[in-house]
């Protein structure tokens, strides 16, 4: 009996001994945990600011994305330079015979109201303009005879579109070029009328200087056709006295066309 007794008091000695080290090490296991939980709590979040996203995008300050590309899909501008056209080469009907001939080079004011289809990549224009010029002007009645040399003030109202490509050479600049057509009607006291039409290319840079507002510089080159019908002359008959209105050719001149400018553009 006193065997089995010390064998008992041996086996509750050790069944202490295990609890007391199991406690212990559930005791430290919830401490880690504990700790650990409050220094997940007390690590601080990242900071604010723009951040990458997936896409080559940002974030900004508020968790918004930030578009890499200000340019807009839609814009309206305004811009201002000079316009012409070279010396053209002139061919008149007399007597059903083509007569070589000349028109004097233009140049002068242009004002342009540029409205942008399109943002970064392929794009359309639409782009109505005002001129206003002085041409020598020569007029040529059916006879082939000169009849009338002057400097004339001319104004064009007119629009150029085409297709236009942009492409960002850097995070606010972009470089533009396209290609269409420009067609005005020009108007001067003395013609009847005229027109203005002819190919254009032009080549444009655009840099924002915020999100909203960019500065636009634009070269156009080109070739076409103006049109000038001049108003009739009158003649006096020496017998009769009567007046008889004598209607003038058309003069069609072919020649190259520039325009240079510089304006702004929203957005």
């Amino acid at each position: 009996m006193a065997k089995y007794g010390k064998l008992a008091l041996a086996a509750a000695v050790c069944a202490a001994i295990v609890g007391s080290v199991t406690g212990s090490a559930q005791a430290q296991a919830r401490q880690v945990v504990a700790v650990s939980g409050a220094s997940a709590l007390s690590v601080p979040p990242p900071p604010a600011g723009d951040v990458p996203l997936p896409g080559g995008a940002m974030q900004d300050d508020t968790g918004g994305e930030l578009d890499p590309t200000p340019m807009s899909s839609l814009g309206i501008g305004f811009k201002l330079g000079m316009a012409g056209m070279g010396e053209g080469t002139l061919e008149y009907q007399v007597k059903g015979k083509p007569v070589p001939g000349q028109i004097g080079s233009r140049r002068g004011l242009y004002l342009s109201v540029p409205l942008h289809l399109g943002g970064d990549g392929f794009g359309w224009m639409i782009e109505p303009y005002y001129g206003r010029a002085t041409v020598s002007a020569v007029t040529i009645d059916h006879a082939g005879q000169t009849t009338a040399t002057a400097d004339v003030n001319l104004a064009a109202y007119g629009i150029y579109t085409g297709p236009t490509v942009t492409f960002q050479v850097t995070q606010p600049l972009y470089l533009g070029i396209g290609a269409g057509l420009k067609a005005a009607y020009v108007a001067s006291n003395f013609f009847d009328y005229g027109f203005d039409v002819y190919g254009r290319v032009p080549v444009s840079a655009t840099y924002y200087l915020a999100s909203q507002v960019a500065l636009v510089a634009e070269l156009g080159l080109g070739f076409g056709a103006s049109a000038y019908v001049s108003q009739p002359n009158e003649t006096r008959s020496p017998i009769t006295g009567k007046i008889t209105k004598v209607e003038n050719d058309a003069q069609v001149g072919k020649a190259l066309t520039w325009d240079c400018s510089v304006g702004v553009r929203l957005p």
